[in-house]
């Protein structure tokens, strides 16, 4: 069915692109589309007869594209045996296709042949730059030999001449109007020639692993490697090396931040897109302490850029203070968050959760012209919503910035598992919420208030809530891999449903 769906939509494009009448695709395409349950997902409609737009097209290819394109993690690796042939053959394809691919779409950019529209259009571009690069490992990985100049040239269609030009350019000090061809070049050659390289890096792993293994227990050494899965950062080839973190105090870093922008623009983006383009009033981020590092505080940063509050970095490149983004500069109103840390990251990052603390007091006490604060608007309520439960003033004034919560004493679960998987354990889902209220209730926001658990705390940070978010860097988990996820982030979406009565978007 899925194939039948891209199809109708190459049909549509090309109809599109002709100037033809698309109605009849569209409309074949909307009857597949709430056939496969897409519109459910994607919040369209299903009224017969009347054709999608070529937005809401779009929409579609790029959703069943990605379903269609997902990685999918294969069995559990034993340690010390070998990777079967198909395993590495897979896995040198995951790690290598969209390098190769984005190499060839920027050379084409960088001569003038397509622009970055086409990064709109996941099916258009899978079939323009994904598929041949596709090809291009497979002729790689048949042969086993070195990727030559000549054969540089073939795969990326320039000259022998361009090629040359081009690795002169990108060694040169000062940039040039050529740069941009340069870099094209110069990473698609890079990418090509990390074919068989990586190739060779998986099949010494495992005894690498068994051999690491052997001399840690002998009291040697074991050298050292950044983590994450080979897939999002190769460097970690060959495994069987010992693992280091991050900096904490350096988190988010300038790439991080970046990307962190980016990611929470695209949440605001979607949800807008799903609710007549109203702004989320608040957003719940899972930190974990995996994602923390793999992506050197991309999450951290996409919550204080949601509460419009940017890093200040000091001469070392540490993170040690925040900067108000001025209302106009962000350009829409500052969105409230509530953070629910894992125990491994509250262990290893407690300065980042006090920074997120600190970022939640400055956007509620900004003094926005332009747009609404909702940070601002969130605590006001969250302070009367305390007061008409029993706090005094004070102690709900100072409550109603609470954002950042976690394990009661020091713990590392939420405790609903046993509870999820044992149905004679509940009669009703509110008492698995209550449960997950109860055990993730403790603050974690500051140094003089740590793990202090105050009553209707979290509770009435949770109201409000309209997203739910649990942050993936990962290739080798998905949403059904582990129990944490639906611990985490099904916990987080069920209380946040008990306590407000509706269920929040929920985003992975």
């Amino acid at each position: 069915m899925y194939k039948e769906l891209e199809n109708a939509i190459s049909e549509y494009s090309e109809a599109v692109e002709s100037g033809r009448e698309a109605d009849a695709v569209s409309l074949k395409i909307k009857s597949l589309a709430i056939e496969m349950g897409i519109c459910s997902d994607l919040g369209l409609d299903t009224i017969p007869g009347k054709p999608y737009s070529a937005d809401e097209v779009l929409r579609i290819g790029n959703f069943a594209e990605e379903l269609a394109s997902e990685k999918v993690t294969g069995r559990l690796y034993v340690l010390g045996e070998a990777y079967g042939p198909e395993y590495l053959v897979s896995t040198v394809y995951a790690m290598c296709t969209d390098p190769v691919a984005y190499g060839l779409f920027a050379i084409d950019r960088s001569k003038g042949r397509v622009d970055d529209s086409i990064l709109k259009d996941l099916s258009a571009f899978n079939r323009r730059y994904a598929v041949p690069a596709k090809k291009m490992i497979g002729i790689l990985l048949s042969d086993g030999g070195a990727v030559s100049d000549e054969r540089v040239c073939g795969m990326a269609g320039i000259s022998m001449a361009e090629l040359m030009a081009a690795r002169k350019a990108a060694g040169a000090v000062q940039a040039s109007h050529d740069m941009d061809f340069a870099r094209a070049v110069t990473g698609l050659e890079t990418a090509l020639k990390n074919v068989n390289s990586y190739l060779a890096l998986l099949k010494t792993s495992p005894a690498a692993e068994l051999s690491s293994i052997l001399d840690a227990l002998d009291g040697g050494y074991v050298s050292p490697s950044p983590g994450g899965d080979p897939v999002a950062n190769p460097n970690v080839l060959p495994t069987g090396r010992n693992l280091f973190a991050i900096n904490a105090e350096a988190t988010p870093t300038k790439a991080a931040w970046e990307k962190g922008v980016k990611l929470a623009e695209n949440t605001i983006a979607l949800y807008r897109q799903r609710h007549n383009d109203s702004i989320p009033r608040k957003v719940s981020y899972t930190l974990w302490s995996s994602e923390f590092i793999e992506t050197e505080g991309a999450t951290i940063a996409q919550i204080l850029y949601m509460l419009g509050v940017e890093p200040v970095r000091d001469a070392f490149g540490r993170v040690t203070d925040l900067r108000l983004i001025p209302s106009e500069e962000l350009g829409r109103p500052r969105i409230d968050v509530v953070v629910q840390t894992s125990g491994q990251l509250r262990d290893i990052a407690a300065s980042r959760l006090f920074l997120i603390s600190r970022a939640v007091r400055m956007a509620a006490e900004a003094d926005d012209d332009v747009y609404d604060n909702l940070v601002a608007s969130g605590t006001l309520e969250m302070e009367k919503s305390l007061i008409g439960k029993g706090l005094t003033p004070k102690d709900a004034r100072e409550v109603s910035l609470y954002r950042v919560f976690g394990g009661v004493n020091g713990g590392y679960g939420t405790g609903i598992q046993e509870m999820v998987q044992a149905g004679d354990r509940w009669n009703d889902e509110s008492e698995i919420a209550a449960t997950y209220i109860s055990n993730m209730g403790a603050y974690y926001g500051s140094e003089d208030r740590w793990e202090e658990v105050r009553q209707f705390a979290f509770e009435s940070a949770l109201d409000r809530t309209d997203a739910v978010i649990q942050p993936r860097q990962s290739n080798t988990w998905g949403a059904l891999s582990l129990d944490h996820v639906y611990e985490f982030m099904g916990g987080m979406n069920l209380a946040v449903r008990n306590v407000t009565g509706k269920d929040p978007d929920a985003y992975l």
